[in-house]
Parts: C-alpha cells; structure tokens; sequence
C-alpha cells in the first residue's frame, strides 16, 4: 500500500434529487451511509452455538455541510405539509491518483430532522442531517 493510493474526502461530492430539482451540494463536509444487517438468532438443538437468519437491513447516515442556502429547509418543510417528496442521494468518493471512484445512489431516502433555525456568534454554520434510505445501486465500484 503506497500513501496516493488511499482516499480521503476532498474528491468527495453528493447529489441530492427530488421532485422539483437536482441539487449539488457543494458545501458538503461529510456524508456516511451505513448498512446495518437484521437477523433473528436461534439455536439448533443438540448444538451450543447461535446461529444468525438474515432477515433484511437498514440504511442510516448523517450529511454534514455549511449551511449557505435554504434547499435542505425547503425540502424538509414539504413534511410539514403532509407531503413524502421522493428523494434520492448520490455519494460520490474517488481518488484522482489511481483513477478509482466509487458512486452509490440511496432511493427512497428520508430527511429524518434538521435545525429549522440555528445560529451561534462567530461560528460558521453547519448542518447536520440525519437520513435513512431504503435502496442503493453502486454506479460505480472500482
């Protein structure tokens, strides 16, 4: 393993799509998805070992960006009229030196909370947006 060969985030980048538009969200931070597996333990008898039954999985993540604009409150405000907007996220990590990239889209992605207001005397504003999702495709996966 040689140092050009590891990713970091700077050539990170994350869409975000819902019925009204295509957003980049250029002031990203971080984004992190992460899958967790469901199963039921049981045991056999006769044995002592547990024994796992996949049973399905779970999609949760955090975007954390500076807040430049009010796109994340719009979107989030279509909740509190009663509406579901379809969402979906595409995350985005390459790394230029090698020419590997790796892109995941995230379908029926839900807004779970986000500061409607927040504010504090000489500090850069962030939002930090926890998310869920149902579905994702690898678009790439070098």
């Amino acid at each position: 393993m040689q140092e050009k060969e590891i990713f970091n985030g700077t050539n990170g980048a994350l869409w975000i799509t819902t019925d009204d538009e295509e957003i980049q969200v250029g002031e990203i931070q971080s984004f992190v998805m992460t899958q967790t597996n469901e199963y039921e333990e049981f045991s056999k008898a006769g044995e002592y070992g547990k024994y796992q039954k996949f049973l399905g999985f779970s999609l949760a993540g955090t975007i954390s960006k500076y807040k430049i604009n009010n796109k994340m409150l719009n979107i989030i405000y279509q909740y509190s009229l009663g509406e579901s907007p379809a969402i979906s996220i595409i995350g985005k990590a390459e790394n230029p030196n090698t020419g590997s990239m790796q892109r995941i889209k995230f379908s029926n992605v839900t807004l779970d909370s986000l500061d409607l207001i927040n504010f504090e005397q000489k500090v850069a504003t962030k939002e930090e947006i926890p998310i869920k999702a149902a579905k994702y495709t690898f678009l790439d996966n070098d």
